[in-house]
């Protein structure tokens, strides 16, 4: 391997005029930007809703909670939303529960 290609850096290059907001959020969603999180466990973007599998790895105590309070797992656990309605900014996140709820802990 050659220095030059040894010290190379990729950088981030912008489609003429899109903001890049707009651009980051472009990149995430098609699955270009993956985390190192999400390469380590194989993730596709494509894929959402109930996960089969993963009521193979659900602890029989919790499933039992989960049943006893009316939580759906007939068809796989956990719900994996659409990566298109995934928040991707921190504002988009608090928006979904932007009020004071009352917790009994």
């Amino acid at each position: 391997m050659s220095a030059a290609a040894a010290t190379a850096t990729h950088t981030l290059k912008l489609k003429g005029e899109v903001p890049l907001d707009q651009e980051i959020a472009s990149l995430i969603r098609s699955g270009k930007a993956k985390s190192s999180s999400h390469q380590a466990t194989n993730y596709e973007s494509s894929i959402y809703g109930p996960d089969p599998e993963g009521l193979k790895l659900l602890p029989a105590g919790t499933r039992i909670r989960l049943e006893e309070s009316g939580v759906d797992i007939s068809k796989g656990y956990p719900e994996r939303p659409d990566i298109n309605k995934v928040p991707i900014f921190l504002d988009e996140a608090f928006a979904i529960r932007n009020e004071e709820r009352y917790s009994l802990d």
